[in-house]
């Protein structure tokens, strides 16, 4: 009788812990909620940007970029445009259809980038950045007007 005593208190145990590691494994694979708590109190997941908000953002940014650009002659303050605008964009909500554009247009602020943080300014890279920036904005109506000029 104590084999089969042991026998079943081991059983039993190996139940229990079993039974505890899918309690623990059911409650991680339970869905994420919408909102989550945080100290500062709930917080809700953003929802996504419209289209037509990231367009005008975009334009404005962009706007702003390629007005201080053309004015600034020397090569400090235009990589502090630069700079900025780079910060502009990536703090932007880009809709799914536009990150193409927006991978473009930061592609092309980061060869400007890297052409004048070069002493002396590296034009390849200036050259190549321009022609990236011209060519993200061609045919869209709501960018026209805001291109480089080599």
């Amino acid at each position: 009788m104590g084999k089969k005593l042991e026998f079943t208190l081991v059983f039993i145990f190996v139940l229990a812990v079993m039974a505890g590691i899918i309690s623990v494994f059911s409650h991680s694979q339970q869905p994420v909620s919408k909102t989550t708590d945080t100290a500062a109190g709930a917080m809700s997941i953003q929802s996504p940007i419209k289209p037509e908000a990231y367009q005008h953002d975009l334009a404005t940014a962009l706007t702003v970029f390629q007005k201080a650009y053309t004015t600034k002659q020397t090569e400090a303050s235009r990589k502090a445009i630069i700079d900025d605008a780079k910060i502009a964009l990536l703090s932007l909500r880009v809709p799914a259809q536009y990150k193409d554009l927006h991978l473009g247009l930061i592609l092309a602020l980061t060869h400007l980038q890297s052409g004048y943080a070069s002493d002396p300014p590296a034009t390849d890279k200036v050259s190549t950045g321009t022609i990236l920036f011209n060519e993200a904005i061609h045919g869209l109506d709501w960018l026209s007007g805001l291109e480089l000029a080599n």
